[in-house]
């Protein structure tokens, strides 16, 4: 396909709500704000303005040398050429971004993850580039597949009662595979992939991990009442063949119905639906070919075309067959900790993933490869009354567009501290611990956005201390 001819692809804004959401009026996907981290330059404990963008300038030699080597026929000759000009164009637009933040300054300027990847795919399509992984996606699809069956007879071999352990293992070792990082993507390019699944297995942090709900979890699994869960998957490759199939099939063989929701436009290396059904279509593993072909693990696509996932914008299908699903699973960094890891839904949601950015990590005071394992029951309550208070508290600050995030991630901690402490009782002791540690000002006061995100900070220190 010639520059100028590949048509710009942006998630569409159609009302298509997930309506498994606990508070559809409060979601906001992004759980990092960048634009927050601009009145955080000089605070060691959170990413700066800078560094987030940072994370996209880092991975951008990636595409670019994806893209030189694209197979598409109409870009044989031109590849190079138009992979250099992505490179410079994105390149050009971070810098852009940057500038727009140093004149604007916090309180005038919006940016998220999410619009740093839709601009980055959009230049890629304008120039043709439709989907300049794939081949790499084939290649490790198909190394994973011959892998997959010796994976299942392991699992099946494990006691019941690690087995749940050994599988969350596999999907972490398969979510390393990740050629949006730039971490990832450098031992990718030194020969990982599906090839190095067990020894990235091996190599897992021990627990407890960096956010540990398995024992949580391990319990509604050992009384598993699950009837149909949807699986949100990832990347290609061990990702998705090694790590999430084995957990489909577990699923299914303990009496749930599995759908696995993948991308509808290709992204990175992120797996698309028509490419899953191919891989499961071709599938020689006997319970995941008999399972697929009763229909008891089946794909939709999510509707989404990014690394990441809006919630309040996915396909009518998936919305379909959510309807009486009683479990949800989001995997990967993108979509379960970049996004979503404090959404709330109405039934059992389980976040996994790997943690492959620096910035990542340091946001969540973690390192790099440290994993992520968040077990949220479901529950239908409206708000509590903290969050209206504190809400309220803010709604004369400056514009900030991520205010609800981090409100909400602030206000709903309480519910997962003991239940000796109600909920008046804890939110003021985690005040008074926060205003202690950061002389900040009364709840019944206006917050600045430094004030708030110090308190934040505050009170992520000190459920982790609770915890």
């Amino acid at each position: 396909m010639a520059e100028g001819s590949g048509e710009t692809i942006q998630q569409e804004t159609q009302a298509n709500e997930f309506p498994l959401l606990r508070y559809p009026k409060l979601y906001s996907p992004c759980t990092f704000s960048l634009v927050a981290s601009k009145e955080n330059e000089d605070n060691e404990k959170y990413p700066s303005f800078k560094a987030w963008i940072e994370v996209f300038r880092a991975s951008t030699p990636t595409f670019k040398k994806a893209a030189e080597s694209d197979p598409d026929p109409d870009l044989k000759k031109s590849a190079k050429t138009l992979a250099k000009k992505f490179e410079n164009e994105y390149l050009a637009y971070l810098k852009d971004v940057e500038l727009q933040m140093k004149n604007k300054g916090a309180a005038g300027y919006s940016m998220d993850i999410m619009q740093l990847c839709v601009k980055r795919d959009d230049i890629l399509r304008k120039l043709g580039f439709q989907d300049c992984f794939r081949a790499i996606k084939a290649e490790e699809n198909a190394k994973a597949m011959l892998m997959l069956s010796s994976v299942c007879e392991e699992i099946d071999k494990t006691a019941e009662d690690e087995r749940l352990l050994l599988l969350l293992k596999g999907v972490f070792a398969g979510n390393i595979f990740d050629l949006g990082a730039a971490k990832s993507a450098e031992l990718y390019s030194k020969g990982g992939g599906a090839a190095d699944f067990n020894s990235t297995r091996d190599k897992l942090a021990e627990r407890p991990w960096l956010i540990d709900d398995y024992d949580e979890l391990l319990v509604d699994w050992d009384d598993f009442a699950y009837s149909k869960a949807i699986l949100f998957v990832d990347n290609a490759g061990a990702d998705v063949v090694l790590g999430m199939l084995p957990l489909a099939r577990e699923l299914v063989r303990k009496g749930a119905d599995v759908v696995l929701a993948a991308n509808e436009v290709p992204s990175i290396n992120d797996i698309t639906a028509a490419e899953l059904t191919k891989v499961l279509s071709l599938c020689s593993e006997p319970l995941i070919e008999t399972y697929y072909k009763q229909g008891k693990i089946k794909v939709v696509s999510s509707g989404n075309s990014m690394p990441v996932i809006d919630l309040r914008k996915v396909s009518p299908e998936l919305c379909e067959e959510a309807m009486n699903a009683d479990l949800v699973i989001l995997e990967g960094m993108g979509r379960s900790i970049e996004t979503n890891l404090n959404a709330q839904f109405v039934c059992d949601v389980l976040k996994l993933g790997m943690i492959k950015h620096p910035e990542v990590a340091d946001a969540l005071r973690g390192q790099v490869y440290d994993v992520v394992c968040k077990f949220d029951p479901g529950s239908v309550e409206t708000p509590p009354d903290h969050y209206v208070r504190c809400r309220t508290s803010l709604s004369r600050t400056a514009a900030w567009p991520d205010q609800d995030v981090l409100v909400w991630n602030a206000c709903t901690s309480v519910e997962r501290l003991p239940t000796a402490f109600d909920h008046s009782h804890t939110e003021g002791v985690l005040y008074n611990r926060s205003a202690e540690k950061w002389n900040a000002p009364s709840l019944e006061t206006d917050f600045s956005m430094s004030d708030f995100r110090m308190l934040s900070d505050a009170l992520f220190d000190v459920l982790r201390f609770w915890q």
